[in-house]
Parts: structure tokens; sequence; C-alpha cells
């Protein structure tokens, strides 16, 4: 009977039909090899240094979006697609596929779909006169901030689930602290935060949630004509004319500085790098006037006093600051709720002096932070924040550039997700994209555009329909093909195959290789 039991069982169709081999491949290793690792750290590696702000940029000769009016907003929504608008609109998230538009003579509003232009819902009576500015926080609220001192809040509900639905607005709160219009919007979703930018020279943190107010700002140089914050460190960015300034999210003024002598060049656009956090070489982008993007990096630099002594450090308690403090620490006013605390090292002039002996003058506005350590103060030495400009770019929009036939003021800037990539929009409506030199086909900002060149550098023949016009990858001048017939490594824009490059620039890369 056990005989025929086993027999029955051995019959059994689950036991039959059961697979053979259930794992077909083997199981990973659990001791990882050290040649993995490293070829791990090189994709890293290699990938890091595609980042727009850690290599040398190229770009285009043509645009890859062009509009009729001064770009507004610029916005990444994805690896290939690229949302913006003009002047005086604002998209609306999360799919960006609409958009806020003012100013109107008749003080109006729409919402608008961005693909075919179709006008969804429209709005009168928001403001007592026009709006100047707007920012969009999330798909249920609007900020919008016009000729009135008083920032609203709106709610925004769609009738509907299409991109054609109409929406309503409703009134949730103002915020009421400016005392001059106000000029600017930005917000952090990350940190619940709002700043206003006003006329009156004075920036304001509003809570997002409790729409209250936090701390002011103050920026005594002109009125705020851009803002940016940091998703992930929190920083704000506040420019007036050309004045650049550097916040905490707590309000302390970590550095300022100014981007040009020229006091009629003013700041339009700024935008910060958030891919890192704690990358060294993280960048303030700004745009100014005369079509010039400046990209400043935030070092420490330390410095000594020639009395070897510190200036005492402002009271906490009363908010004033030290008597000796430099320009850009700025003494807020009795009736501010924020504290601004100044730990400068300055001489009695009131100029910073270097380690070497040689004295800053007041006009970088450099703020300082006190980290010495204990000796370092004995010696009177001191640490402090400094924004040091990186990066230039002029082509096809600088005033500057005698080869410039099109120049225009920078009004926009997006960077891509990536960051790979960078975006600039102008007042002609162009948006060129930045990105680094190992993509064939672009053009370094050293060089000179074919509209600024008839003949060649060297020869001086003239170009033609047969004789074309070639760029040395090095000097970035123009020349003929024969003076042009050479090929070199040229480590100036970071390329490792031979490029083109002209003969002197040739014999001077020879010689630098057999030194």
């Amino acid at each position: 009977r056990a005989v025929v039991l086993r027999q029955e069982c051995a019959k059994d169709p689950i036991e039959t039909s059961a697979p053979q081999q259930i794992f077909k491949r083997p199981h990973k290793q659990r001791k990882v090899k050290l040649s993995d690792v490293s070829e791990a750290s090189s994709s890293v590696s290699t990938e890091h240094s595609k980042l727009f702000y850690k290599s040398v940029l190229g770009t285009f000769k043509e645009p890859i979006k062009e509009f009729r009016g001064k770009v507004g907003q610029v916005v990444s929504t994805g690896d290939k697609y690229l949302a913006a608008v003009e002047e005086n609109k604002v998209l609306l998230p999360p799919l960006y596929n609409r958009y806020f538009v003012w100013g109107f003579p008749d003080c109006s509003a729409k919402i608008v779909t961005l693909e075919q232009d179709k006008t969804t819902s429209v709005f009168e009576g928001l403001h007592q006169g026009h709006i100047r500015c707007a920012a969009a926080v999330n798909e249920y609220t609007l900020l919008t901030a016009g000729d009135v001192p008083v920032v609203c809040v709106w709610l925004m509900k769609t009738t509907g689930t299409k991109d054609k639905a109409p929406t309503q607005l409703t009134l949730k709160k103002t915020l009421h602290g400016h005392s001059a219009p106000v000029s600017c919007l930005s917000c952090s979703n990350s940190y619940n935060l709002i700043v206003s930018g006003s006329q009156d020279c004075t920036c304001i943190l509003w809570d997002l949630s409790k729409l209250a107010f936090l701390r002011q700002l103050q920026c005594r140089n002109g009125p705020i004509t851009a803002i940016c914050i940091n998703e992930l460190t929190g920083d704000i960015t506040t420019c007036a004319k050309e004045y650049l300034y550097v916040w905490n999210v707590n309000g302390t003024l970590l550095a300022s500085t100014s981007v040009t002598s020229k006091t009629h060049v003013s700041i339009n656009c700024c935008v910060m790098s958030e891919l890192i956090s704690w990358d060294k070489d993280n960048v303030i982008i700004t745009g100014s006037s005369d079509g010039i993007v400046r990209m400043w990096k935030m070092e420490l630099v330390k410095t000594k006093s020639s009395k070897h002594s510190l200036s005492p450090p402002a009271d906490i308690t009363s908010g004033q600051c030290s008597s000796d403090a430099p320009f850009g620490s700025i003494p807020p006013d009795t009736n501010d709720d924020s504290v601004f605390i100044s730990h400068q090292v300055s001489t009695t002039s009131g100029d910073i002096v270097d380690i070497d002996g040689a004295a800053t003058s007041k006009s970088e506005h450099n703020v300082s932070m006190d980290i010495s350590s204990s000796s370092e103060q004995r010696e009177g030495l001191t640490w402090h924040r400094k924004l040091v400009q990186a990066v230039r770019l002029t082509l096809h929009t600088s005033f500057t550039r005698n080869d410039n036939t099109a120049p225009a003021e920078i009004t926009a800037f997006c960077i891509s997700k990536d960051h790979k990539k960078l975006f600039v929009g102008d007042s002609r409506g162009r948006i060129y994209a930045w990105s680094s030199m190992e993509t064939t086909g672009r053009m370094a900002d050293h060089w000179i555009r074919d509209e600024g060149a008839d003949k060649c550098s060297k020869c001086k023949t003239l170009f033609s329909f047969t004789e074309r016009k070639h760029h040395c990858r090095d000097c970035g001048n123009i020349f003929c093909s024969k003076c042009s017939g050479y090929e070199a490594v040229v480590l100036r824009i970071q390329v490792k195959k031979r490029v083109r490059v002209c003969e002197d620039c040739y014999n001077r890369n020879l010689e630098m290789s057999t030194l």
C-alpha cells in the first residue's frame, strides 16, 4: 500500500509540471571587484565634467527658439521639452501648458493655452492699476503685485479636467509691507517661502503656509530688479541695479558685489545652480542690460587687520551694527524684526586688508563670516565670503563686441534638469543653449562671429563662395582653408581629440608639448 501511495504522489500534475530550474541567472556576487568600483567612479566623474559650470561652454550659431518680443520666462519641463513665454507672462505648473498674461491697457489679465494660444479665462479688476509681476507657486496658488505696494495671493480653481477649461481666481489674502510698487516676486516650495522685491530698495520674506511676515532685507543701492531662491540651500539672491546680494534663508547677508563699474547697467535676471548642494563649484548667474552673462562663485578668503584686532560684532538684542562695518553689511531699521550681524575685519579707513598686505576697497562689498579659530583671532585673521567672477558669455548678445550685429539685453535664464545646458533668453526674443564644447558644431565664446570677418586673418584672402571661413579652435580667429590646415589638441576648450587650428596656435601647442 505504501508503494501505491508513492506512485500516486509521483503522478501528481503539480509536481510533474513544476520547473526543474527556478533561477536561470546566477546570483549577484556579494563582493564587488575594485575594477567595477573604478569604472563606476570614472563614469560619475565623466558625467560631472559635462555640467555646464564645470566645462568650457559653447553654443550654436542660430537660436533654438525665437519670439516676437522679449523672453520673459523659460522652463525646462523634461529632457527634450522646453517651455518659454514672452514678458508679462508666467507659465502655470505642473504641466506648463498654460500661462497667465497681464499688461493690457484695460488692466485685465487672462489665462491662455500655450500651444493653441486660446484664451480660457479673462479677469478684470484684480488690482488697483496695472499688474507689474506675477509668480505661480503651484497649480492652486498664484501671486500678483502691481502699482499698489501689495502682494495678492490668489487661489486657482479649474472647473474641468481639460486644458481649455475655465479657471476661477479667488483672493485668499493680501500681504502688506512695502512702501513702493512691487517689481519682482519669487517663491520656494521647499522652504515655504515667498520673497517680494520692491522699488523701495527692500525685499520682504513671507511664510508661504501662514502668509505672514518673516523679515526684511535692505538693499540701498536701488530698486530690486531680480530675485532667485535656491531650492537646495535656501540661499536668496537679490539684485539692485548693478549690485548683487546673496543672503541665507535667515536673512543674513553672506556676500555682495558690483557686477560692473558702469552705473547705467542693471541686472535683469539671475539664477543659481542647485544640482549638488555641497559642490564648491556652484555658480550664481546674472544677466544684465549690457548683454553679458556673468557666472559668480563664492569663495572663502582669509584677511587680517592692520591693528590685529577684530571689529566688535553687532548687538543682537538691540539690532545695531558696528560703526566701522563695511558698506555691504546694512544696519536694519529699528522697526524691523530682522537682525543683521557684521563680523568684518577692517582698518581705520574702512578698507579690507588681504594677507599679502594689499588693501581691498569698499566697492567690492564683501561680507565676512566669523569662522576663524582662536589662534587666528589672536593674530587678527578672519575668513569672509567673496563673490568671484568665474565665466563671462558675450557671444550673440554683448554690446561690447563689434562682431555682434544684433546685441540685446539678457532677460531670462533656465538651467536644464541635469545641469548640462544653460538657456539664455534676450530682449530680441531669442533663446540660445549653452553646453559643453564636447558636442560638435558649437562655437566657443571667444570665437569671432562669421559676420565679423570678410577676409583671412593671416593672408588677407577674401572669402567667397569657393573660399570658406574656418575658425581656429584655439584663438578663435577666422582663417582660410590653407592657413587653418593644422590639427592639434586644444586644452583651452577641453576637447581631447585633434581639432582645426591655425599655424601660430599649432606651433605654440607643439612647443608646449615638447617642454
